[in-house]
């Protein structure tokens, strides 16, 4: 039963229910059915009225229904509960312009149920004295919700024989809230020796079924004379979580507050087995601490926010859990405490279990997530670009022409997929290169570069697990090509842009990998001896504006020490080669004014390169 349904059929219940009995709510401990009753029960049955222009009405908390709500934690007696439902009631009714209204919303209800003067009530009155008080208060049309019930010290049988006072004779409309399995005892089991093949089979049944005390009979008896329906609540997980979100005022936490995030978190809760709302609140209060102590934490990928978030939702699902918590894992994030995809950081568990908070180390973790994202495994798994090049047989062919299209794209992006898909990503190209005509030259140079002086995380067989079935001979020697060139690159050797095709469109790929593999083009000598000096001008004539200034600024960075002969001694012919091709063809970029202004400006940060190295 959802949420809604649940609302909807309480409120038939007050406005249209003639049995006489009360409603039970069940449902395990911190599943979330106090937080549903405040949140979702209250305001729905509290619905406020139009006014009659004609009425007086100063009290804002009247609506269609109103709800009291006592809890029956640490009541020993039927007369503590007549006083919970009066000083309940009484507060509900009060008006807040009064003194005794104001000093209500100032001092909290706990406080005022000790103040009994404020309403002319002796706190240690009897329960004869009581009846009179209680029969002062009006409690038609409301709702009487009484929670904890399991952990009332009022014996259940007395409790229920009160409950049905209140609904039988005096015809109130009673909620109990409870989780009823901590009321159902059953008897010890006896276990003895069997002796025969019948004794077996009786010792096996028993075993099966466990059988009720005494008093647990009785209190199924008077139950089904005081109560009507019992409900079991499973509550609404991802409502819930997205209520439990949004009352926190951080931006931060409420990127995750819609229904992918609640999604998550009833993934979390199910992985978990645990439906605890109160590790979920947990979790956030804790989230929104660290997030408000994390300096410009906007300019951290959503990825490392996000984890922190989840992370700490794995661990405090297992601190309520009661498990004894110490660190295990590695330096700055622990996948033992954390779950799933997300690990808990070292950062946050030292503010959850030890109060402190290090600056440096969030910069550190956040490092070691992308590092641990860079190769995982498992990320792209379950990819629909990928399922759609290696189904290729199964679809259409623009669907494969957008798959390879989409796939392309992403891998200018060296983190996206997953290394272990490179292979078999590689061995498909070929195949719909062959069969469809699809043009998959960008898509190899990206799978090479990508792969560049990866080999201290990854391995041959890590890549290659997967091969090319029957093909033909030009297809087997162009994919034996693609698979020597990308473990070339694998293993560092700078033969990663033996395949480059020269198209402006691989401009951002080249300058991302000159980025990324600064110290392994240093330790490999050098960067243009690779390339086609002809035909990489020929793509700049090519290229916008754009992407011949995104290149000119990775040259600079990558040849402007002083001493560049020492780095990279192979690229000094080429780099004497560059500078006249590009004076030769000065002319073709010339017919546009932008365009020339970025030639002179690569022509000049080459002329000084040149410099260095004479």
């Amino acid at each position: 039963m959802t949420n809604d349904e649940l609302n909807k059929y309480i409120e038939h219940y007050i406005e249209k229910d003639q049995t006489g009995r009360a409603l039970m709510l069940t449902g395990a401990w911190g599943i979330g059915k106090s937080y549903y009753i405040k949140n979702t029960l209250i305001p729905f049955l509290e619905k406020k009225e139009q006014k009659n222009k004609k009425a007086k009405v100063n009290n804002k908390n009247c609506g269609k229904h109103p709800c009291i709500v006592v809890s029956l934690y640490g009541i020993s007696s039927l007369s503590e509960l007549s006083k919970a439902i009066y000083f309940e009631t009484r507060l509900k009714n009060l008006n807040t312009d009064s003194e005794a209204g104001k000093i209500a919303i100032l001092a909290g209800k706990t406080v005022l149920k000790g103040v009994a003067s404020i309403f002319g009530v002796d706190i240690s009155a009897s329960a004869d004295d009581m009846k009179n008080v209680y029969e002062s208060i009006d409690l038609s049309g409301k709702l009487l919700i009484l929670e904890d019930v399991e952990r009332s010290q009022i014996n259940i049988l007395e409790l229920l024989g009160y409950v049905n006072s209140l609904v039988e004779q005096d015809g109130v409309k009673v909620l109990l809230v409870t989780n009823e399995e901590e009321l159902l005892k059953y008897k010890p089991i006896i276990e003895t020796e069997p002796k025969t093949k019948d004794d077996i089979l009786n010792t096996t049944i028993k075993q099966k079924t466990r059988i009720f005390t005494d008093e647990t009979l009785q209190y199924l008896i008077i139950k089904e004379k005081t109560v009507g329906d019992t409900i079991s609540f499973s509550g609404d997980l991802q409502n819930a979580a997205k209520t439990i979100m949004n009352s926190f005022n951080n931006d931060i936490l409420q990127k995750f507050n819609n229904d992918q995030g609640a999604k998550n978190i009833e993934e979390i809760m199910f992985l978990m087995k645990s439906s605890n709302l109160r590790s979920v609140i947990f979790a956030c209060q804790k989230t929104v601490d660290i997030y408000e102590l994390i300096p410009n934490i906007n300019s951290y990928s959503e990825d490392f926010i996000s984890t922190i978030l989840y992370g700490i939702l794995f661990f405090s699902f297992r601190l309520h859990a009661g498990e004894r918590m110490h660190w295990e894992g590695l330096t700055h994030f622990s996948m033992e405490l954390g779950g799933g995809n997300h690990p808990l950081f070292r950062f946050c568990f030292d503010y959850i279990q030890n109060q402190s908070f290090v600056y440096d180390e969030i910069s550190l973790a956040a490092q070691a997530l992308e590092e641990m994202r860079l190769y995982d495994p498992y990320k792209t798994s379950n990819d629909s670009d990928l399922q759609h090049l290696y189904g290729y047989y199964l679809g259409t062919e623009a669907d494969i022409i957008k798959a390879v299209e989409r796939i392309t794209n992403r891998l200018n992006d060296s983190s996206d997929i997953a290394f272990s898909e490179y292979g078999k990503i590689a061995v498909h190209l070929i195949i719909v290169k062959y069969h469809f005509g699809i043009s998959i030259e960008i898509a190899k140079t990206r799978l090479i570069s990508n792969l560049f002086d990866k080999n201290k995380n990854l391995t041959e067989n890590d890549i290659f697990w997967y091969t090319l079935g029957e093909s033909t001979e030009e297809a087997t020697a162009e994919y034996n090509q693609l698979r020597h060139d990308m473990l070339n690159s694998l293993y560092g050797k700078g033969t990663s842009f033996l395949s480059f095709d020269y198209s402006p469109e691989s401009i951002d790929t080249l300058c991302e990998f000159i980025r990324e593999n600064k110290d392994s083009i240093f330790k490999d000598s050098g960067l243009l001896k690779y390339f086609d000096i002809s035909l990489f001008v020929e793509m700049l004539v090519k290229s916008n504006a754009v992407q011949m200034d995104n290149l000119r600024t990775a040259f600079h960075n990558l040849y402007n020490l002083g001493n560049i002969a020492n780095f990279l001694p192979d690229d000094k012919e080429p780099i004497k080669l560059l500078l006249e091709c590009l004076q030769k063809n000065e002319k073709r970029f010339s017919k546009d004014k932008v365009k020339y202004l970025q030639f002179k400006w690569f022509a000049n940060i080459i002329f000084e390169i040149k410099k260095k190295y004479e």
